[in-house]
């Protein structure tokens, strides 16, 4: 850091934290939020630690451990490869002074390929223990759609990245000006130094191919793809530590309506969550209640769910804008069971009286109160709720009870 620090050459610590702002963009970025959106979050956090030691030990010449700490990044999730790869490029242009050389791009290429080859090595070390038995879970298929399909979707979601954040920011082209605008001051601040504005660019593309990857041959989840904000980020802090004095505050003036576009963006993607959230747990409280009622008129216990969902159905709800992905989308439609479940516990625990003492709970009022049904959706669909779409939420209608069996279709 203390290297990076020399050559930055910042006047102040006012410049310096607008740097700082554009290499933590990946992390605060509307794409990231993806993961705050799962219960396993914290699990994920020890591939950024394992990442940034990683770097740490890449920036000492600690090459060694650098590998060790990026295995452990990419065998925590395959992501981190490319972190990994992105700003360990930055690293090394700032060390070799912003101009590009063959010695920087060879070492360059065996970073990136290094990389890359972890990557692979995960996916393929996943395939071989699923292979053995040793892990059940499938890992995500590469890619059967043909080259020019795929090289023609990451255009179109690179173009969108650009053009509004994929859907999540609400003033259009931000990404797209920030880029524009770091280019032309570099180009105005060192127009007589065309080697440092080609190492510039060169350098910025290989980045954003970095980025798009791992989308190239498998996932475009948000989780995977904010690595686009990582290039953003590097390329826009390579060419902002190489600008003159006078032009550094048009940088700062575009990086600082970038961040708080973000910050803005991710406030609202959290409240949309609550918002999401809240009608999920309606839902659910409204489906016990029909069952606690039921139970206590018929003297039947139900203990077990089967869910479908409707032909109209939608991952979203209608009042919930800031979505993409797995990025708010219902938790009644993708896991009822387990929202179930999350809602009985919930109002056992506020309840003293209402207690579960079995020998799997250990006498604590958390215990599973359902279990899945073995019927498929498609059979519960043409049992029950044949031709019958909903765009509301009817308990009534979308909720039958037969035996010890509820029903749920999904509108």
């Amino acid at each position: 850091m203390a290297k990076v620090k020399k050559n930055s050459e910042f006047g102040s610590i006012y410049e310096e934290y607008f740097g700082r702002a554009l290499l933590i963009l990946p992390f605060i970025s509307t794409l990231f939020s993806e993961y705050l959106m799962f219960p396993e979050c914290f699990v994920y956090s020890f591939y950024v630690l394992f990442t940034a030691i990683a770097l740490y030990f890449f920036s000492g010449k600690k090459y060694v451990l650098a590998a060790i700490f990026m295995i452990l990044g990419g065998s925590t999730y395959q992501v981190s490869v490319i972190v990994c790869a992105i700003y360990a490029l930055l690293y090394i242009l700032i060390e070799g002074n912003y101009v590009l050389n063959i010695k920087m791009l060879v070492r360059g290429l065996i970073v990136s390929f290094s990389c890359l080859f972890v990557g692979l090595l995960n996916y393929e070390s996943t395939k071989l223990m699923q292979f053995l038995g040793v892990m059940t879970d499938n890992p995500k298929p590469i890619s059967s759609v043909g080259v020019l399909d795929s090289i023609a979707g990451v255009i179109r979601l690179f173009w969108d990245f650009l053009k509004n954040g994929i859907g999540l920011l609400p003033v259009p082209f931000i990404n797209l000006l920030v880029v524009i605008v770091i280019t032309l001051l570099l180009i105005i601040s060192r127009k007589k130094e065309n080697e440092r504005v080609f190492t510039f660019l060169f350098a910025g593309i290989v980045m954003f191919l970095l980025a798009l990857a791992i989308p190239l041959i498998q996932s475009k989840a948000p989780r995977v793809i904010y690595t686009l904000y990582a290039a953003l980020g590097c390329m826009a802090f390579l060419g902002y530590v190489q600008l003159g004095a006078r032009v550094k505050k048009y940088a700062q003036a575009v990086t600082m309506i970038a961040v708080i576009v973000q910050i803005f963006s991710c406030q609202q993607i959290a409240i949309n969550h609550y918002i999401s959230n809240t009608q999920d747990l309606a839902c659910a409280e409204a489906v016990l209640n029909k069952i606690d009622n039921y139970e206590e008129i018929n003297g039947v216990t139900v203990d077990e769910i089967a869910v479908c969902v409707d032909d109209e159905s939608f991952n979203y709800y209608e009042n919930v804008y800031y979505t993409l992905d797995q990025i708010n989308e219902r938790t009644s439609r993708n896991v009822a069971y387990s929202l179930l479940e999350y809602t009985n516990n919930l109002k056992n625990s506020a309840d003293d009286n209402n207690f579960v003492n079995t020998e799997e709970t250990n006498g604590t009022p958390y215990g599973r109160r359902f279990k899945k049904s073995s019927m498929s959706g498609n059979k519960v669909r043409k049992k029950y709720f044949k031709d019958m779409n909903w765009d509301h939420f009817d308990v009534d209608e979308q909720v039958v009870i037969d035996g010890n069996t509820a029903y749920w279709c999904i509108y």
